[in-house]
């Protein structure tokens, strides 16, 4: 029924759009970023409302948004978890039960528009804006971001300075090539040439660079902290070689190729490797 749903409406969308272009191809495209920019999994159940509720400690407001934190605590180094596209921070809980048994003090936020935070749209610059406001107030040690969240992540480290305590970043299975991503996502819904030519200029003009600015591999290269980068050869979300590309790109980045784990990577094989290089890391520093 899912499945008959997201084609259905694909396809109503990819019509809709389409047939705009042709009366006003800028009134597509807004349509278009804005469509890009939507998530679409919003509702929370229950037992995740409970769970988060219980390690809610504050809420941010940081001017267009509400984004709550939620906290776990434990007497060790802190980690700021970020979760990824449609996703949530109770994501995170098999990771933070791991974390707290060795010790670790976790926090985690919902991102704009997601969870329990307010807002209907995100964007990598508004979600970098929420890391910012939590990093301002805890000095967090460890950054370990997914997906979308890797990706704003990497916004965050190359447009802020805040992170002065950071000692380390582990990213899973990030967004890395902006440009080709915005392809998939014209493919996805075989916009025409209208939509995607306006699209890419509105886009350019909205965020004042060109779109390859926000490619991942260029931001990195400002990064002086060290990385963990961890992506699925299977992965079907995002490809592996966007990974390869960001290490190439890192000045001081470990790499490691996974198979079989896919986009998600949240079960325990990928949990404990994470746990014991946080354990490594903690002797080394």
């Amino acid at each position: 029924m899912k499945n008959l749903k997201f084609i259905i409406l694909k396809k109503l969308y990819s019509l809709y759009l389409n047939t705009l272009s042709y009366v006003s191809p800028r009134k597509s495209a807004e349509k278009a970023l804005t469509l890009f920019k939507t998530p679409h999994n919003k509702i929370l159940k229950p037992h995740h409302i409970e769970h988060l509720n219980k390690a809610k400690i504050r809420e941010y407001n940081t001017g267009q948004y509400k984004i709550p934190l939620y906290r776990w605590p434990g007497a060790g180094k802190k980690i700021l978890l970020i979760h990824g596209w449609e996703s949530n921070a109770y994501r995170w809980k098999p990771f933070i039960t791991k974390f707290n048994e060795s010790g670790y003090d976790c926090f985690a936020i919902d991102a704009p528009a997601h969870g329990q935070s307010s807002g209907k749209t995100c964007t990598p610059p508004d979600y970098a804006m929420a890391i910012n406001a939590v990093i301002e107030e805890f000095d967090m040690h460890i950054i370990l971001a997914h997906s979308f969240g890797g990706y704003s992540t990497i916004y965050y480290l190359s447009h802020y300075t805040s992170g002065k305590h950071l000692e380390h970043i582990i990213l899973k299975a990030p967004t890395g090539n902006l440009k080709n991503f915005t392809q998939r996502f014209f493919e996805l819904l075989e916009l025409n040439q209208k939509v995607r030519d306006s699209y890419i200029s509105l886009f350019e003009k909205k965020y004042g660079q060109p779109i390859t600015y926000y490619d991942a591999e260029r931001m990195v290269q400002a990064i002086d902290l060290p990385c963990l980068l961890i992506h699925d050869e299977n992965d079907d979300v995002l490809p592996v070689e966007d990974s390869a590309h960001i290490a190439r790109s890192w000045k001081e980045c470990e790499f490691i190729r996974t198979s079989g784990r896919g986009h998600r990577m949240n079960k325990s094989e990928t949990i404990n490797q994470i746990n014991r290089f946080l354990q490594d890391l903690s002797v080394r520093l």
